[in-house]
This record gives C-alpha cells, structure tokens and sequence, in this order.
C-alpha cells in the first residue's frame, strides 16, 4: 500500500494540471477499483491456508469493446523475451493489440531489507475473444507459458451462475484447477513434467457434485504474489497514462 498512494497521489496531480482530466478519470479510476476488487479477493481472509508460489500471474480486465491483460513475472525478465512470449500468445489469439507497455519494477523481497526485481507487461486490446460458450478460452495460455512450473490466470469478472467453464482438468505432468469462483475467476496451472506433450483443455466441464465445495475452494497467493499483483498495477497506471497522452493529442488536433 505505500507504493499505492504515492501513485495515487502523483496521477490526481497530473488530472489537475490536464485541462481535459475528463479522460483520464474513465481510464484510471475504474483500474482503482479493479486494483482493490484483486487484493480483497485475494485476501487471506478470503483464502485457506496452503499457498501457491506463482512464477507468472495473467490478470485479464475486460471492458468491451476493449480488454486489459496484465502479465507479470517473478522475476527480472529481458523484455525482448517478454515481446518475444507475447507475440508467440497473441499467434494462438489472433487479438488485435492497440498499445504494450513493459516495465520493470523494484519491489520489496520476502526477507527484511531486501529488494526485487520483476518485469510486467500490459496489453491493451481491441475487442478481443476472450470466452466462448459462456467459458473461458484457456488454451492459449497454458500453450505460451507451460515452460513456467506454476503460473495463474485471473478474469475479473462476477460470478456467473450458469458458468460452464473448466473447473478442474488433470492430465500427465500437469493440472489445472478453477480455484476461485467468480469476482474474480482464478485458474492456477501446475506443470509437473515439461516434457510430457501438451494436452488440449476442454473449453465446457460441468460441474456435477460437491458444487458448493468446489465454489469456495480458494487457495492463496504468498506474500510476494501479493506484489506480483502490484506490479501489473503499475503497468495498468503506465498504460492509463499511456493513454490520457493519446487522448489530449487528439483534442490538441482538433
């Protein structure tokens, strides 16, 4: 939270000085609330006690007729490599990319006095298919980032009552498990053998017995998950920013 306010603070200076803030106040204060809607939902409160160390966390913000994807890593990632691994995402999408902005970001370590290093990426899209048959489409990132041993992928959107979705899948050397259930959606990946060949998710898995269970089976982020999440936030700032600029050039023209 102190990376937070700061940021807070220093975006309300610049909505003072832009004589058209209008646009940044659609652009960056809906990510605000999304930030939050995250780190409640993620919350150990909101979690049982086994942790998932995640090497990589895909955070997917749709707002038609656009959508936001945030990835961020664990570590210090070259961002050739980045633009490299997106690019090879996109190829199994076929999105339409309006902007990407990669940035790294030094963050607080597990251990007192200790810092780190990670790369984040966001993505802005333009209209992109994200769901098909009321589930969501999980092949493509299980095809980009299976060299990862564990990496999540989070969908803010509500719990959708007639949800279809996969909920858990096993096949050898790998697993997928739906482990939060609406407000966000969250799917964790384990790869346990990366030499075993891809399998193809099923794109509809209904949910049969033990609904309730399986609805409240969250799981939890470790602690520097937690600022893995802040990471992409960042890069959701930068890309508000990124587009605030876009928006006043376009006043200025007219």
């Amino acid at each position: 939270m102190r990376l937070f306010f700061p940021l807070m603070i220093d975006i309300r200076k610049r909505c003072h000085t832009y004589k058209h803030g209008q646009g940044l106040k659609k652009v960056f204060f809906p990510i605000i609330l999304v930030f939050l809607c995250v780190l409640y939902a993620i919350s150990p409160a909101r979690s049982q006690s086994n942790s998932y160390p995640s090497d990589v966390i895909i955070l997917i913000v749709p707002n038609q007729p656009h959508a936001i994807i945030s990835v961020t890593f664990s570590k210090r990632i070259p961002k050739q490599v980045v633009k490299q691994r997106l690019n090879y995402l996109i190829s199994f999408t076929g999105w339409r990319v309006i902007s990407v902005v990669i940035h790294d970001d030094q963050l607080k370590g597990m251990t007192p006095g200790s810092t780190t290093i990670q790369t984040s990426a966001t993505l802005l899209l333009d209209n992109p298919l994200l769901k098909e048959k009321g589930a969501f489409i999980l092949q493509p990132f299980l095809n980009t980032f299976s060299d990862f041993d564990t990496f999540e992928v989070i969908y803010m959107e509500q719990m959708d009552p007639n949800f279809d979705g996969l909920f858990d899948f096993s096949a050898p050397g790998m697993t997928v498990k739906l482990i939060q259930y609406g407000s966000p959606y969250r799917y964790l990946f384990r790869i346990t053998n990366h030499s075993d060949p891809l399998p193809t998710l099923p794109l509809i898995q209904h949910l049969i017995t033990n609904t309730q269970q399986t609805h409240r089976d969250f799981g939890s982020l470790a602690p520097f998950a937690l600022w893995m999440i802040v990471g992409g936030f960042v890069g959701l700032v930068m890309l508000a920013i990124y587009i605030l600029r876009y928006y006043r050039k376009g006043v200025r023209k007219e």
